[in-house]
């Protein structure tokens, strides 16, 4: 496949990104509570983001984003 990100990918970053968000607001941020709709959505957004790294695993643009997340951690 090419590098251009495909839908999933983007869910997959975007999944990465809202869940440690809120991960960190669960376990830091005493003020913060979650409804039940709320946190049954990021449930479905946590078992979705795996489904959909399997669909474009193995892309060039896949690649790309694990490596700028291996860059950035480095940092």
């Amino acid at each position: 496949m090419g590098g251009t990100p495909t839908s999933e990918l983007v869910r997959v970053a975007e999944a990465f990104v809202v869940l440690q968000r809120e991960r960190h607001a669960a376990d830091y941020d005493v003020s913060r509570s979650f409804t039940r709709g709320e946190a049954l959505a990021l449930v479905a957004q946590a078992e979705d983001a795996p489904k959909d790294w399997r669909k474009c695993r193995g892309t060039r643009a896949a690649d790309a984003y694990l490596l700028a997340i291996l860059v950035r951690a480095r940092r």
